[in-house]
């Protein structure tokens, strides 16, 4: 990645992911440098291993997009692990009969998305609030610990479901508040690009966790999976608690800066070190003014409710979730968790029931789920190019004709099982296909209402209650998905299951070539660079 990296000055090798976060535009000159300035301004080549080049590295848009991905992933992966373990734990552990596991699951899975839909909306708007997110994103560590050793020793059902309700809280902060931090500080114009990686976290996540916990279920026992979970964990700890966010930064470069201008002599200092201090001696954190300028906007232009003859402001997600594009986000984040969890849910048992596979093989299958992943960044890049709202429509048409097959594989023969992993391979490449579009979706529509009134969001724009919106509707779409796939499988066979979720696809896709994206354009027109309209010059500051 290049050093051009927004806001982040540190020499690292040209990467294919470069382009996106190049800001080569210079504000105009200016004795104050505001943090909003500071997005435009060209990085300064500082030695390498100084103290002001480790703080830029902790800083950089590389170093942020790494931890949180790592952080989606790790999060997804301690949900995920024990996915195949689960089913023969319920029997084993905590002594439930077999007729009665496949509702256990469901109730389970439940809970998790009950946690996230009230976490979504709680830290969401928290989010929005206070001026470190970082501060909420070691918070999450502390619970997803929690939940992780609840689970871990539980021995009754009450316990287990209490700990998947507390994964669920830790699940929606590192959504919420990683997603924001992403969409605050990326490019819109490559959103789907960026969102292509925490979305690589998300299904290596999904799909690897219940691959890896098969393995260690199967060769080492129950404990061993959990063991895997801490030791990621500690992994995710350090790369948390060393990420710097921007507004933190900005804060270590001007006290840096004061220093070395007031105890050395300036002439003396390196060439980097002279353009550190001019540039950064003068700044000023430009926080409160956005806080004002939306306060102002809020006021004139927000959704307001009248109760006993009072006017009052309603939340910024109300305003949101009245947005076309918005709204149509929200729905498909209820349509991809309840794709995702109609498999987990319903997968494990099945490759049980027909092949006789243990928990290793149904490992190894949902690995065939998480190999397309890894084209997501091709995925975001032609999402940002032709529009999400083709990408999202072939890909949720292509999932329909592909689910619907798996009710061809019948009996347990070679030609079925390969028929069967075949088709795993094109559900998760369909999945890849619509993951990154539809995350950026919420960051594109937020970008489009800000515009109509600069600054009316605040500095946030509003992107931690955006994603939050999103989280509840996955939240949804993982409550609906395990009640759904796992009732029709029992009540009336894995055929008619999978012909039902194959009729959702299909009809979301067609929901999405109606209301996503900005159009029936097939090619985005160039945007002429450096036109703002501007209504005073105190709207100019934000």
């Amino acid at each position: 990645m290049s050093s051009h990296i927004n806001n982040s000055p540190v020499a690292v090798d040209p990467g294919p992911i470069k382009e996106a976060f190049v800001e080569d535009e210079a504000v105009t000159d200016s004795k104050v440098i505001t943090t909003t300035d500071l997005n435009h301004l060209p990085p300064i080549a500082l030695p390498r291993w100084s103290k002001e080049w480790v703080w830029e590295v902790r800083g950089s848009m590389l170093f942020i997009m790494t931890t949180i991905t790592l952080a989606i992933f790790t999060d997804i992966f301690l949900y995920a692990i024990i996915v195949p373990v689960v089913p023969y734990a319920f029997e084993e552990r905590l002594g439930l009969a077999e007729t009665a596991v496949q509702g256990a699951i469901s109730k389970a899975l439940a809970l998790y998305s009950v946690g996230l839909i009230v976490g979504s909306v709680i830290f969401g708007y928290i989010s929005d609030k206070i001026k470190r997110r970082q501060i909420l994103m070691i918070s999450g560590l502390s619970i997803i610990i929690g939940s992780t050793f609840i689970l871990m020793f539980a021995k009754t059902m009450w316990l287990y479901l209490v700990g998947r309700l507390v994964q669920g809280l830790s699940a929606s902060i590192v959504w919420v508040v990683g997603l924001a931090i992403i969409a605050d500080s990326g490019d819109p114009e490559n959103m789907a690009f960026l969102m292509s990686f925490p979305g690589i976290g998300m299904s290596l996540g999904i799909f690897l966790g219940p691959f890896i916990g098969g393995i260690a279920y199967e060769r080492s026992g129950y404990y061993s999976v959990f063991y895997i979970c801490f030791a990621i964990l500690a992994v995710d700890v350090v790369l948390r608690l060393f990420m710097l966010e921007h507004s933190e930064l900005f804060a270590l470069r001007h006290k840096r800066a004061l220093e070395l201008s007031q105890n050395e002599d300036v002439a003396t200092l390196s060439p980097e070190l002279q353009e550190y201090v001019a540039r950064y001696s003068n700044f000023r954190d430009d926080t409160e003014e956005y806080k004002q300028r939306a306060c102002e906007l809020q006021d004139e232009f927000g959704p307001k409710i009248n109760l006993f003859g009072r006017r009052y402001n309603l939340p910024v997600f109300f305003a949101l979730l009245c947005n076309r594009r918005m709204a149509c986000a929200v729905f498909l984040g209820v349509s991809m968790a309840w794709v995702m969890a109609s498999i987990d849910t319903t997968m494990t048992l099945h490759l049980a029931e027909l092949f006789g596979f243990n928990s290793l093989q149904s490992g190894l299958v949902f690995l065939a789920l998480a190999g397309p992943t890894l084209l997501e960044p091709l995925a975001g890049k032609v999402s940002d190019r032709y529009g999400s709202k083709y990408c999202i429509t072939f890909g949720y048409v292509m999932l329909a004709p592909f689910f619907i097959l798996f009710r061809i594989p019948d009996e347990k023969t070679t030609g079925n099982i390969a028929l069967f992993i075949v088709l795993v391979v094109l559900c998760g490449t369909m999945l890849m296909i619509v993951t990154a579009p539809s995350l950026a979706e919420i960051t594109k529509s937020i970008t489009e209402l800000e515009s109509k009134h600069p600054g009316i969001y605040g500095k946030s724009k509003g992107f931690g209650q955006g994603y939050g919106l999103f989280n509840v509707g996955f939240s949804i779409g993982s409550l609906i998905g395990p009640f759904q796939a796992g009732g029709t499988k029992d009540n009336s066979g894995w055929g008619m299951m999978t012909l039902s979720i194959g009729i959702l696809c299909f009809l979301v896709g067609a929901i999405a070539f109606l209301f996503a994206g900005e159009g029936f354009r097939l090619l985005k027109k160039p945007e002429p660079k450096g036109e703002v309209v501007q209504e005073d010059s105190a709207a100019a500051r934000v």
